[in-house]
């Protein structure tokens, strides 16, 4: 989409990215420790704040594709390109980590080609390649988003739509309230919402975000709320899990009223840094370009880490979880300038 990179774009992608990984580490502590214990709390906190990675790549792509600005993209470059990369990723990184998974429990040989095979077919991929596919399906839709969405007007009107229906109310629902949440049951399953609920919320918020013009007034509401919206769902996740003595991650879920603000603040915020990016907008732009790579790699680190890094059980929680980060993050970038220098690598899996 070339005209249309902004620098702050870059930043969103390499949060974002660093976020996803942040994920996938509190996730260990959350699991493994009691309910109640200081080391699952912060991998509780930690958790709950970095959930908005998954939003914030959506709204990237939707600032992308639909702003009017960009280049507009032809149904024949739509599939070309865009969509045919994201199929190839995931079809060879899918076999990849199902050979890597499998490998130590089977030898080489015709018959563990077709166990492959099967685990490819049958077994769900692995963790984070879920993206791939939502991608694939709103690029398909692609046309229509950019023909529905070039009115202000209608952007908005879709944009309360999908706050109510996809958030707010299930947000409203996952407090359990005595009646409230059978009403809610009852309007979901008799009034399908589906054209305004999933990712393409998310989608067009991003291109959304990226044109509106926000007031400093605004932008405070809505760091306040992103802030204010992180905090409560921190404390509410904690009562509800400490009272039942059982986790009980009822925010860290990306359609949650706390993961939206907090993943508007984190766009808008960016948009409108004060920072002077000049001399870093060339780094960060190479940085970026490695952020696909660095995502599909990355859970080889995350693994490598939980079984060779003991030394790391000694140090605080609330260091570790981002100190592992980074680690795994630098060598998922390492990995994926290397594919990156291979030609064909290069163009369809990084």
């Amino acid at each position: 989409m070339s005209g249309t990179r902004r620098p702050y774009f870059d930043v969103i992608r390499i949060a974002a990215c660093f976020l996803v990984i942040v994920v996938h580490v509190s996730a260990a502590p959350t699991t493994d420790c009691p309910v109640a214990s200081f080391d699952y709390r912060v991998g509780a906190a930690y958790n709950t704040l970095s959930i908005a990675a998954p939003a914030l790549f959506f709204m990237l792509s939707g600032a992308l594709f639909l702003n009017p600005g960009s280049k507009k993209v032809t149904v024949k470059q739509l599939w070309g390109k865009y969509i045919l990369r994201l199929v190839i990723a995931y079809v060879v990184w899918s076999n990849l980590f199902t050979i890597i998974i499998c490998s130590p429990y089977y030898s080489l040989s015709w018959d563990t080609v077709l166990v492959y095979a099967k685990a490819f077919f049958i077994s769900p991929p692995m963790y984070h390649l879920w993206f791939l596919p939502a991608m694939i399906a709103i690029y398909m839709v692609l046309p229509l988003l950019q023909a529905a969405f070039a009115e202000k007007r209608n952007c908005q009107y879709f944009l309360l739509l999908f706050l109510a229906v996809q958030v707010i109310l299930p947000t409203i629902q996952k407090l359990e309230i005595p009646y409230v949440d059978t009403a809610l049951n009852q309007l979901y399953t008799r009034v399908p919402f589906v054209l305004c609920m999933g990712y393409v919320g998310y989608f067009v918020l991003g291109y959304y975000l990226s044109v509106e013009d926000f007031t400093g007034r605004m932008r405070r509401i809505l760091y306040g709320l992103g802030a204010g919206g992180f905090a409560a769902a921190v404390g509410i996740e904690e009562y509800l899990s400490v009272r039942r003595n059982l986790q009980n991650p009822v925010f860290s879920d990306l359609f949650s009223l706390n993961t939206l603000f907090l993943a508007c603040a984190v766009f808008v915020g960016a948009r409108y840094a004060p920072w002077k990016m000049d001399k870093a907008a060339r780094p960060l732009e190479k940085l970026s370009r490695l952020t696909f790579g660095i995502y599909l790699v990355h859970p080889l680190f995350v693994d490598l880490l939980a079984a060779k890094c003991a030394f790391l059980e000694h140090i605080n929680m609330v260091i570790r979880i981002p100190l592992s980060a980074a680690f795994i993050f630098l060598c998922s970038a390492a990995v994926s300038w290397c594919l990156s220098k291979l030609p064909v690598v290069r163009k369809y899996l990084v």
